[in-house]
């Protein structure tokens, strides 16, 4: 039988046949399941914006030389001087502020950045440790306040570790993908600029923010990547507001605001003289710094970097032609402006410092370098706060100014 099988070509094939065919079916069955699983894997996790922006029209600020008055704007300012009697509380320059109601979080631009507590008249707290042991910090890339379960919490490359308000350890959780900013949202995290790393490639392909839970199971993705233009510095910080978490990104117009379960677009920026697309998409391929530095001194045109501050009552942005920023302060009640490429200020009364690096409540908070001999009048801040700044000097802290507009 097995001769005959073999010798006759017919029976031959015809098995041999039925057998490839079986396995061809298996196969194109187990790539359609795949093909089929991947595709609702991304239409469940990509998330689409809502459009309910509001219209914010600036191009009478981009006219050439518009100057602006800073203190004319101003209804007060407060003080407050950072502790420097301790020598872990010294430090070299500020990265990032974080005000809480009960302290203030500030990361030190250093070689090794470090994060230091204050609390709200200045004194010191305390200062996380560096190092690779339990509750050390080897490499802080971002953090942020988790507001409902009153906790600090520092991010690194692979992990997240949780201190007590006061810079307590607690614990450290690793999460499986990489991210280069992120926020607390109510009911998990928020990591920003998340292109990187094999697992935010496959759940947040070409956005640019996905939404977890606690677990740091993916909800969805959202907010398209405009421009792969590397290594430049923008205010990415998510701001968080009444409404949920605003993002902004480089090269887009676009204002969202993102929660645990939605994302909306919800300000676009209005101007015209824009600088042109293709220098900031360069055909779809990542393009350097230095590159694009070089193109856009050939383009005259105006593109917003994702400056973006937002308190209570007012918000700061600014846009960006040849180097120069242009600050943008907006009234959220009346929808006014005021700004320009430059500004002037009393020097008596006001301390230079238009360009805010936080916000918190009804304040913008903005950083001060201390001189020997300044001199101030207490007409927008109290007696004790302008003393203390005449008796400050080189040596002396940085200072932080946390200021308060009037209604534009």
């Amino acid at each position: 039988d097995k001769l005959q099988l073999y010798n006759n070509g017919e029976i031959n094939n015809s098995h041999f046949n039925i057998f490839y065919m079986m396995k061809n079916a298996f196969l194109l069955c187990l790539f359609v399941v795949v093909l089929c699983s991947c595709q609702e894997k991304t239409v469940s996790s990509a998330l689409r914006a809502v459009d309910r922006s509001i219209p914010i029209d600036i191009n009478k600020l981009t006219e050439e030389k518009v100057k602006y008055d800073f203190t004319e704007i101003l209804d007060s300012i407060k003080v407050i001087v950072l502790d420097d009697s301790n020598e872990e509380a010294l430090f070299s320059n500020i990265y990032e502020v974080l005000i809480t109601d009960k302290y203030i979080y500030i990361k030190d631009y250093s070689q090794y950045f470090t994060l230091l507590i204050f609390d709200h008249d200045g004194k010191f707290v305390s200062k996380l440790p560096l190092g690779q042991g339990p509750g050390e910090i080897q490499k802080l890339e971002d953090f942020d306040y988790d507001e409902k379960n009153d906790m600090l919490i520092v991010k690194q490359p692979n992990n997240l570790m949780f201190y007590t308000s006061t810079g307590e350890f607690i614990k450290s959780e690793d999460f499986p993908f990489w991210s280069l900013y992120f926020a607390c949202t109510d009911e998990g995290y928020l990591f920003y600029d998340c292109k990187k790393g094999t697992r935010a490639e496959n759940e947040g392909g070409d956005n640019c923010v996905l939404v977890t839970d606690k677990n740091f199971n993916v909800r969805f993705s959202a907010i398209p990547i405009v421009s792969d233009v590397t290594l430049i510095k923008h205010n990415k910080y998510p701001i968080h507001t009444s409404d949920g978490i605003v993002i902004t990104q480089p090269f887009s117009d676009s204002i969202y605001c993102v929660t645990d379960t939605n994302v909306s677009v919800i300000y676009t920026l209005e101007y015209e003289n824009k600088m042109s697309r293709r220098i900031v998409e360069n055909d779809g391929k990542p393009i350097d710094y230095r590159t694009f530095d070089r193109h856009k001194d050939q383009d005259d045109g105006f593109h917003y970097l994702g400056t973006y501050y937002e308190n209570q009552t007012h918000q700061y942005m600014t846009i960006m032609k040849n180097n120069m920023p242009y600050d943008i302060y907006r009234d959220k009640t009346t929808g006014n402006i005021v700004g320009g490429n430059s500004y002037r200020y009393n020097p008596y009364t006001t301390p230079p410092v238009a360009m805010p690096c936080a916000s918190y409540k009804d304040y913008f908070v903005s950083v001060f370098y201390p001189s020997k001999d300044m001199k101030y009048e207490a007409t927008l801040m109290s007696e004790d706060d302008a003393k203390r700044l005449m008796e400050l000097d080189e040596e002396s802290n940085l200072v932080l100014i946390l200021y308060k507009l009037k209604k534009l």
